[in-house]
């Protein structure tokens, strides 16, 4: 267990910096500004980042520049949050984000993050939490005598190692998941909003559809595929053989899905939706009392204030096979009209133009706002024939089975590190060093062994 671990104030293991009290003018290029919204499940998200001037940057690192190996986090609001900085981000603190910068003959950084993660310090800061009139903060000028109990430096690397595995792999995926959207996001934009196949057999070149040459590789395929679209543009605009229409003609909105009342279905809270990309949070079971349904292949789209302008939306792909989840009345679904391959939807969802629309669209009270159905509905489309929508899910499908298994392996293997979190953090499972081995993530001539309470009663413990 942990007897042979030292308690020691988290003062002796890490220096504690706060972030500035105000929030600067914000760019679209330069230095990453991290707000307290970058911290997401112990890393940093940076898809959507926000960025600083350079003179403002210099402003904003007065009392502290982020460097690789420290960790941050947030004192104000979404408490408990934690991430590292990583290699080569230029950086600055946003409000209600605080510092640790370990020292590293005291404490591992990667074990510093896991052990800030783990339960028992996480109960900890919520006993420490002080609860305000608008939002909770931690003290952070008490984080200094803050208690923290830790093993030696070679035993935390040795416990970091697994869960840094994970991680690497959870990340690895994640970013694999953003590739092959943006693939598909190129080519729902290229074919059906700039009418690129079309203008590039206009100007003559030998690859009519080049965005699909660059994805397959193939350029007898490409060639193929180019027999499906037209070698000029209507005075209007469309692909001559296409007709204008509205996005109602090859999306359904909110379609009608039975659900019997007090059935035990999967539900999407909002807050399981990101604001980028297209995995939601795991469903949870809960008993059905009304609101939006949907099933797999449907995409989901926030249509309330600031749920919709932050970006929340999703690709449902996760519920169990034939079953009917429910989630929030100020969800729209959109499900795909056949011949349109499923992803549609979403892909109409993640459209810039589309998302101008819906917010634009928004009527009511100051902070109650919602996007107007109809509006959507009416969006504006170039309708293609039936053996161009089929030939696009010739390419986005198998790009969403990619992203869906990602997101699969994602889940499980985030369920591993969750089991081992607290296991390897309370001491239940230890982990070793076998003598004459290596430990290639690590790179320190270990090779590392489990050993747990459970395996000295003869029972292996049970892994995700």
């Amino acid at each position: 267990m942990m007897n042979d671990w030292n308690t020691v104030e988290l003062g002796e293991l890490a220096a504690v910096y706060d972030g500035p009290h105000a929030t600067p003018k914000l760019t679209t290029s330069g230095p990453i500004f991290l707000g307290i919204d970058t911290l997401q499940n112990g890393r940093l998200a940076l898809d959507n980042t926000r960025h600083v001037s350079d003179e403002d940057f210099k402003t904003w690192t007065r009392r502290v520049t982020p460097q690789p190996g420290d960790l941050v986090f947030s004192y104000e609001t979404r408490l408990g949050e934690a991430a590292l900085i990583p290699e080569r981000l230029t950086c600055c603190l946003g409000r209600r984000m605080g510092l640790l910068r370990p020292k590293p003959d005291r404490v591992d950084s990667h074990f510093l993050l896991y052990r800030y993660l783990s339960p028992d310090f996480q109960t900890f800061l919520r006993s420490r939490t002080i609860h305000g009139a608008t939002v909770d903060r931690l003290p952070l000028k008490q984080f200094p005598s803050f208690p923290i109990t830790l093993p030696d430096l070679d035993e935390q690397r040795r416990i970091a190692a697994p869960l840094m595995q994970l991680d690497d792999k959870i990340e690895l995926n994640r970013r694999m998941i953003g590739t092959l959207e943006a693939m598909a996001q190129a080519i729902f934009r290229d074919w059906f909003v700039d009418f690129g196949p079309v203008r590039r057999k206009m100007e003559g070149t030998t690859e009519p559809v080049a965005v699909l040459g660059g994805v397959t590789g193939d350029p007898t395929l490409a060639a193929e595929l180019a027999g499906f679209f037209p070698a000029h543009l209507e005075q209007e605009g469309e692909p001559a053989g296409w007709t204008w229409g509205t996005a109602e003609n090859l999306i359904e909105f909110n379609p009608s899905i039975p659900l019997k009342k007090g059935t035990i279905a999967p539900y999407l809270e909002m807050a399981a939706l990101p604001t980028t990309g297209p995995t939601a949070d795991a469903a949870v079971e809960r008993q059905f009392g009304s609101g939006m349904r949907f099933a797999n292949g449907d995409a989901l789209l926030a249509r309330i204030t600031p749920c919709l302008e932050n970006g929340k939306a999703c690709f449902v792909d996760s519920l169990p096979e034939g079953a009917v989840g429910w989630g929030s009345t100020e969800f729209f679904v959109l499900r795909a009209k056949p011949p349109c391959p499923p992803p549609m939807g979403y892909l109409l969802c993640r459209d810039p133009d589309f998302q101008t629309l819906a917010v634009q669209s928004m009527t009511g009270t100051s902070g109650r706002q919602r996007a107007q159905l109809d509006m959507l509905r009416a969006w504006p489309l170039a309708i293609p024939p039936d053996t161009v929508l089929r030939a696009f899910g010739t390419f986005v499908e198998p790009l969403f089975a990619k992203i869906t298994a990602a997101a699969a392996e994602n889940r499980t293997l985030a369920e591993a590190r969750d089991y081992l979190l607290p296991r390897l953090m309370s001491g239940e499972i230890r982990v070793t060093a076998a003598p004459g081995g290596t430990d290639e993530s690590r790179g320190d001539g270990r090779q590392h062994s489990w050993r747990s309470e459970s395996d000295i009663h003869g029972q292996a413990p049970p892994m995700a």
